[in-house]
């Protein structure tokens, strides 16, 4: 069958299809994204943001057939968190007689280090699933590594960075931490810490409990700061059951917001002073990442076994731990805004040299050749140059002494 595209990209993952498409065209991929339901608007993705994607390659395609004959019509399928099986459905066992190109999986948090834990079919599909593919592309969350390590999940890439959204384009203004304006902290991550529903197989809830507490002593105090806060997560009601119980709930201080598109997600990062994560398995995920690159200080808890595999060196966060740490970072902060100035340009510059998506594209672009023999890396001219001199030498064509041709500089 005809290649007519090099990769086919399935799973949409908050729109990280769209994205990775993106990425891979800038590069003169031809993509193939795929999806089984309709999704009239694209609210993951920054206004603007896909420019060398033909929108026209993105099919939306219910019937199981037609998505076999569609990923059979590319080189190499990308499979976002286990999207393969979802697409192949009843007939995931059938997958070795299909005859797939092969696949890269890239999986996120969720899914090796939560669902492959679980009991049952789903469970026992999943981890045949990544036996199956051709390489499972990881970001080295501690629950993911030692997942990685207690199911024996083969050929697996420890990712310095997923080619997703980057917003190089988008940068603070540091000159906000010279106003006399109060602290501003956002936080965009869901409010999970594991306590209103009890599934033991979770290992990335993400303990945000302790910094409820913080901003409750931080209102009692009086510490000058205003916090907007997402209502997200499954111990969102409890937060605000928490802040009721408390006394702070009607404070000024505190700011709930609903669903938040994309464009309005990173605007409200590059005006807030701190944008605060998760303080649980000390890793960090898109909004951690995507806040440094834009160069805005980053609140949580990070631990040097997730960053040492492959970053080498610690992101440049406000790492705390315990609510008194959290508190105490406010504190220091809400008087000294501008120290945050060198936090946010080590963060943008430890983000632009370890998690830029060209780099990580370019980690894809080898393993792509390497699965498909069709040679997309960049290697300076090499083989060509060297083979042009080795021409010269079996024509007879080349002079050592020809000092008027290799002096003609």
């Amino acid at each position: 069958m005809e290649k007519k595209y090099d990769l086919c990209i399935i799973g949409s993952l908050c729109d990280c299809d769209l994205v990775f498409a993106e990425h891979a065209a800038r590069l003169g991929f031809k993509c193939l994204v795929i999806r089984k339901r309709n999704k009239s608007r694209y609210t993951s993705v920054p206004e603007g943001y896909i420019k060398s994607f033909d929108m026209k390659d993105m099919i939306t395609e219910s019937n199981i057939f037609n998505r076999i004959r569609l990923l059979k019509s590319a080189k190499l399928i990308v499979s976002l968190t286990g999207a393969l099986m979802t697409h192949l459905k009843g007939l995931w066992p059938l997958r070795r007689v299909i005859n797939l190109p092969p696949v890269i999986n890239i999986t996120t948090g969720a899914d090796l280090g939560e669902l492959v834990d679980q009991k049952g079919l789903v469970a026992h599909l999943y981890r045949s699933y990544l036996n199956y593919c051709d390489y499972n592309w990881i970001l080295p969350w501690p629950h993911s590594v030692l997942n990685s390590i207690k199911y024996k999940v083969p050929r697996v890439i420890l990712s310095n960075g997923f080619p997703f959204i980057y917003n190089k384009e988008k940068q603070k203004d540091t000159s906000l931490y010279k106003t006399d304006r109060e602290l501003t902290l956002f936080h965009p991550s869901h409010l999970d810490w594991n306590a209103s529903k009890h599934e033991p197989h979770r290992n990335q809830f993400k303990c945000n409990d302790v910094f409820i507490y913080a901003i409750i002593k931080a209102i009692r105090d009086n510490i000058p700061f205003k916090l907007t806060i997402l209502d997200r997560g499954q111990d969102a009601e409890l937060a605000r059951q928490i802040f009721e119980k408390a006394g702070v709930a009607d404070s000024p201080k505190i700011n709930w917001k609903s669903h938040m598109d994309r464009d309005t997600l990173y605007q409200t990062i590059l005006e807030s002073d701190i944008v605060v994560n998760m303080f649980g398995h000390g890793g960090a995920g898109g909004i951690s990442f995507e806040s440094l690159a834009m160069g805005c200080p980053v609140m949580q808890r990070a631990h040097y076994s997730h960053f040492s595999l492959t970053y080498k060196t610690m992101a440049p966060f406000i790492n705390c731990t315990t609510s008194k740490e959290i508190y105490n970072a406010i504190a220091h902060y809400s008087k000294n805004r501008e120290d945050l100035i060198t936090v946010s340009k080590d963060s943008f510059e430890w983000a632009d040299k370890l998690i830029n998506p060209e780099n990580s594209m370019h980690t894809f672009v080898y393993y792509y050749s390497l699965l498909t023999g069709d040679m997309k890396l960049d290697l300076g001219g090499y083989p060509e140059k060297i083979s042009s001199f080795n021409d010269s030498i079996a024509k007879n064509t080349y002079d050592p002494f020809d000092f008027d041709t290799h002096l003609n500089f």
